[in-house]
């Protein structure tokens, strides 16, 4: 069904969106969330030869979840923009400052 709709995005030039969200549920760590979107980004590279900059990849990052510190999200984007060449990146800007509004150590400093 992925490769489908991407297949239907890509007949209309637009980008796609692929979100930290697998079959597994959403990724928490940059580990998972790096081999969740890499497999994503191959996928449509190889199989449908999507143009590289049209993928957009977000690791999805919740502001009101206790188990993902916001630099599990910071180490997936470096990891991604290594692994995904031209792909863009993004994560809710809002939601990581929130995040790190969380860590009592950085609002102190």
């Amino acid at each position: 069904e992925f490769l489908q709709l991407a297949k239907e995005t890509m007949k209309y030039g637009a980008a796609l969106v692929v979100m930290a969200i697998g079959e597994q549920g959403r990724a928490v760590t940059a580990k998972d969330k790096v081999a969740l979107l890499q497999r994503s980004y191959r996928l449509l590279r190889q199989k449908l030869d999507f143009p590289a900059e049209d993928i957009i990849l977000d690791c999805h990052l919740q502001t009101l979840r206790h188990d993902e510190h916001p630099m599990e999200v910071i180490s997936a984007l470096g990891d991604l923009k290594r692994l995904c060449p031209r792909a863009q990146l993004t994560v809710g800007l809002s939601n990581l400052s929130a995040a790190f509004g969380r860590l009592a150590k950085l609002r102190e400093a």
